[in-house]
């Protein structure tokens, strides 16, 4: 076990002591083994998923490492104070850039899961630039209203950059999104793989490419490719699944749930439409040749 930091500030509602890790010392936002609770925040009693903890040690989350548990239990903006570590963002203030040097930047695209659906788990493309950016993540654009934002990084542990945004968007909208992320490579490739490409009667409105949270593995790859897909066609290839609405989605028979429980894993769609737009606006962000709006 590392140094321990203290947080307490003049607007904190409780304290807490942070056991550091030093392996996990750089991957720090809050991150502890234990939280002091007080009777009066509400997120010392309660998990991000609204169930009662049992007690005052949030390590017992269940599902993840116990940084990472204990700084989704704790993260409260307003609640507790953190310390500033190079790149990753403090409750009550700024992010500090992460620097790597000797590595380029490079574009990555962020695919949020039900956001803006009718009037579920609203979030202004404004806000999500913004807390995209108090992470330190650089010239985030957005494209369209279902939660897609394409930004530049040095960093190249994606599953950190996902679990910061998740952990950001709940604090501060107060819904939990899953995130997805995929690289201008991986974009890439998932447009070179399209299955439909050529077909001169193909509906790109009807096309939805789903970005699966892990790669599901060969063999549940095979177990949804002999699901009935009742008239829908359908491919799975790697992270994604391919599925092309003949009628189109609003009409459609197949549910999502057949499709995750086949897979052992979900994710979140976009239509043809949204996929290629994104792929030519993390290519050129990549390349400097657009900024993100001011």
């Amino acid at each position: 076990m590392g140094r321990v930091a203290s947080a307490t500030g003049p607007n904190v509602r409780c304290s807490a002591a942070f056991p550091i890790d030093a392996k996990h010392a750089g991957h720090l936002k809050g991150a502890a083994t234990k939280h002091v609770a007080t009777p009066e925040c509400r997120m010392c009693r309660r998990n991000p998923w609204g169930n009662e903890l049992g007690g005052n040690e949030l390590g017992a989350l269940p599902g993840r490492p116990a940084w990472r548990r204990a700084a989704r239990g704790t993260f409260a903006t307003g609640c507790w104070r953190t310390v500033t570590i190079q790149g990753m963002k403090t409750a009550n203030g700024t992010a500090t850039p992460a620097t790597k040097p000797g590595l380029e930047k490079k574009a990555v695209a962020a695919f949020l899961r039900g956001v803006n659906v009718g009037s579920g788990n609203p979030i202004r493309m404004e806000k999500l630039r913004a807390i995209c950016g108090s992470l330190g993540l650089e010239d985030t654009i957005t494209h369209v209203q279902s939660g897609n934002a394409i930004f530049l990084t040095k960093e190249t542990n994606l599953e950190e950059i996902t679990d910061e945004l998740e952990t950001t968007i709940e604090a501060e909208c107060g819904f939990h999104s899953s995130v997805v992320l995929r690289t201008v490579s991986d974009l890439e490739a998932i447009v070179a793989a399209n299955p439909f490409e050529g077909r001169p009667d193909l509906n790109p409105s009807r096309l939805l490419v789903t970005f699966l949270y892990k790669d599901p593995g060969e063999e549940a790859r095979e177990a949804v490719r002999i699901v009935d897909t009742l008239g829908e066609e359908l491919f799975a290839q790697g992270r994604e699944l391919y599925v092309y609405y003949t009628n189109g989605v609003g009409k459609t028979m197949l549910k999502e749930r057949v499709l995750n429980k086949a897979l052992g894993t979900m994710g979140t769609s976009r239509n043809w439409n949204t996929v290629t737009k994104v792929l030519e606006l993390a290519t050129a962000l990549e390349n400097g040749t657009t900024s993100a709006p001011k």
